[in-house]
């Protein structure tokens, strides 16, 4: 895949047509990252944008207790570094880790900036992306700080399945390998409370999980105990069936 296809892969740059893009192509150049390497470290300068042309990046921080918190999954199409370069500080504010083999392209920042002055349709999607990005990362702290477990991991679900999900007989699949480690970091949970909150979904038949990957049956039943209403007796007894059977 080259440069610009990657580009053309994301909702900011996907609009325009692939001639305007080659302008960028002096300011690119294309990254392969082992698993556990780092695109970038937390307070280092934010001097690039990042797209995902392949693999599978995870940006988080990490507390004074050592624990993880991840942001954001990143996933071929997917920005990630957007918001370090738009921060007057300069600065970057967390790190990004690739967790499988990958491969992103690095556009450097000054004429990132000056590309966006005279894109305008790019700007506006960077800016409607930006508030998406502010939006779910303040849900997730809101539910972080008032949600039970099981609702935090249900909307951790729904937010990759609505995002990268791929639809198939069974369901919507959600084309990332997630350890329950890596769902504890999203969350701000421990492995053995997400085990707890994904054993009830799993055993309800409303998510399956096969071969890393899980796999969202009843995406309303979901969104339900994301909302924080929960399920009556009566209410599971009456399920719709499984996109299976």
């Amino acid at each position: 895949m080259t440069p610009i296809d990657a580009l053309l892969q994301t909702t900011v740059f996907g609009e325009l047509p692939r001639e305007r893009i080659d302008a960028l192509l002096p300011a690119m150049h294309t990254l392969r990252l082992a698993p556990g390497q780092l695109a970038f470290a937390q307070g280092d300068p934010a001097d690039a944008l990042f797209v995902v042309a392949e693999g599978q990046l995870k940006q988080y921080a990490v507390g004074r207790d050592g624990a993880e918190l991840i942001f954001t999954l990143a996933l071929p199409g997917d920005l990630f570094g957007q918001v370090g370069v738009f921060d007057p500080s300069g600065r970057r504010s967390a790190s990004a880790e690739a967790m499988v083999p990958s491969e992103v392209v690095k556009i450097q920042r000054e004429p990132m900036l000056a590309f966006f002055t005279h894109n305008p349709t790019a700007m506006r999607r960077m800016l409607e992306h930006l508030s998406a990005l502010t939006r779910d990362v303040g849900q997730a702290l809101v539910g972080v700080a008032y949600e039970e477990i099981r609702a935090r991991v249900a909307q951790a679900l729904l937010r990759l399945a609505v995002a990268h999900s791929e639809a198939t007989g069974k369901g919507l699949l959600i084309p990332v390998r997630l350890s329950q480690a890596t769902l504890g970091s999203i969350v701000g949970a421990t492995r053995e409370n997400v085990n707890r909150a994904l054993a009830s979904l799993l055993a309800a038949g409303d998510l399956s999980h096969h071969d890393g990957f899980y796999v969202v049956h009843r995406r309303a039943v979901l969104e339900a105990i994301a909302a924080g209403q929960g399920l009556s007796v009566d209410a599971k007894v009456q399920r719709t069936p499984r996109a299976d059977g």
